[in-house]
């Protein structure tokens, strides 16, 4: 059985997906880390992840694990790819855990809450000039820090409420529908447009739990933009009510 070693692809800009082979019986740390494109990992089930294979490698979507038959075992893929690169320490863990889907929503349930209530500026380090720092609070880059953060926290939320069918305690369940509405629809818009995949099961989810708020049919149909299908979601809901003179 072979190794992947550390850093083995870091930094590796090229990389979309990721099928490990079925002689690999480990990963070494970093060895994927950093890979900007890397969006979709296939791992056989019996090979050990080393923590921080895949470090830095923030835009993964999905992981799917297999066992030696071929056949998938993990059923919440996205839910896997959320948690390696939001605890890339911890990576080794979780897929111990990712396996079987109860276990590892057992471990998960005990993170996310506190993963959530962070605050969404946590993490940004400000440009430095002479020791003194060269931007206010208010800067671009931290509102885009702030942005990319609550994109990840959404995805999150609507990758648990949909696992599977496991529903989350109903207490957590509110605190994060209340979490997606705080946030606005635009982030949860933003979100489908990132994901076609999952756009259609993050829009049904987006309008049973009422999460538009106070948004009428214009205003969601600016969120859409041009996505013909994301327009589409917004007509179906409203009936066609409230877009006399709109462009659509």
């Amino acid at each position: 059985m072979g190794t992947i070693p550390g850093k083995y692809c870091f930094g590796n800009r090229s990389i979309k997906k990721l099928v490990v082979p079925e002689d690999i019986s480990e990963i070494g740390e970093w060895a994927y880390g950093s890979c900007s494109a890397l969006e979709e990992v296939h791992i056989q089930k019996g090979c050990r992840v080393s923590d921080r294979a895949f470090a830095g490698s923030d835009g993964i979507r999905r992981i799917f694990l297999y066992n030696e038959k071929g056949e998938r075992v993990n059923g919440l893929p996205g839910l896997l790819a959320l948690a390696v690169t939001v605890w890339p320490g911890d990576t080794s863990r979780i897929f111990e855990a990712a396996s079987e889907d109860a276990a590892f929503l057992e471990w998960l349930d005990e993170r996310l809450p506190l993963y959530l209530a962070e605050e969404d500026s946590l993490g940004y380090i400000p440009f430095l000039a002479g020791g003194e720092e060269d931007y206010r609070d208010e800067t671009e880059e931290r509102k885009e820090h702030e942005r990319a953060v609550k994109l990840r926290k959404a995805r999150f939320m609507y990758e648990r409420l949909l696992a599977g069918g496991i529903r989350p305690p109903g207490a957590e369940k509110s605190r994060m529908s209340g979490r997606l509405k705080d946030y606005g629809p635009g982030i949860s818009f933003a979100l489908m447009k990132e994901d076609s995949e999952r756009k259609e099961e993050y829009g049904r989810l987006f309008f049973e739990l009422c999460i538009d708020g106070d948004a009428g049919t214009g205003k969601l149909l600016e969120y859409a933009g041009e996505d013909a299908g994301l327009r589409a979601m917004v007509l179906r809901h409203s009936g066609g009510e409230g877009v006399e003179g709109l462009d659509i």
